[in-house]
């Protein structure tokens, strides 16, 4: 799980997690915060 932050612009999933393995299929949720007035939450499908 990434606490950073990030360029603007487009960003990309590469479906490993924070020790290099492969994540697994499955669902699942991210959020996403701009400033002090923007939050927004989601789900996403990783499927191989």
């Amino acid at each position: 799980m990434a606490f950073f932050g990030f360029r603007s612009g487009p960003q990309g999933v590469v479906g490993r997690d924070d020790e290099g393995r492969s994540a697994a299929s499955g669902v699942y949720l991210y959020q996403l915060i701009g400033g002090e007035d923007f939050t927004a939450v989601g789900r996403m499908a990783l499927v191989r």
